[in-house]
C-alpha cells in the first residue's frame, strides 16, 4: 500500500459490464403529487424590429487580426530564405 492510496474507499465498490445482478422485488415508486392545472398565459407579441439607417454591420467573428497575417508570414518566409542561402554549405565542383 502506498501513501497515495490512503483514504481511497475503493473496497466494496463493484463495476459490472454485461449482466446486471438480479434485483429483489419491485422498486419503490415515489408518491405522485397532484398539481392543479392552470391554463398558460397568452403569448406576448415581441415589438417589431426597427431598421435604423446606417446601422448595418457584420458580425464580429474575431478575424480582425488577419490583416497582419499575410505580411508577417511573408517576412518570416523571406527571412528563412535569406538564412538558408547565407548558411548553406558551399559546394565545391569536382
Amino acid at each position: 500500500m502506498s501513501v497515495v492510496g490512503v483514504g481511497n474507499a475503493s473496497q466494496g465498490n463493484t463495476s459490472v459490464n454485461g449482466q446486471q445482478p438480479p434485483t429483489v422485488g419491485k422498486p419503490a415508486q415515489p408518491p405522485v403529487a397532484v398539481r392543479p392545472v392552470t391554463p398558460p398565459a397568452p403569448p406576448v407579441a415581441p415589438a417589431p424590429a426597427v431598421a435604423r439607417p446606417g446601422a448595418s454591420a457584420l458580425a464580429h467573428t474575431g478575424s480582425e487580426g488577419l490583416g497582419y497575417l499575410l505580411p508577417g508570414s511573408g517576412v518570416l518566409l523571406l527571412g528563412g530564405a535569406v538564412l538558408y542561402r547565407r548558411f548553406r554549405l558551399n559546394r565545391v565542383a569536382p
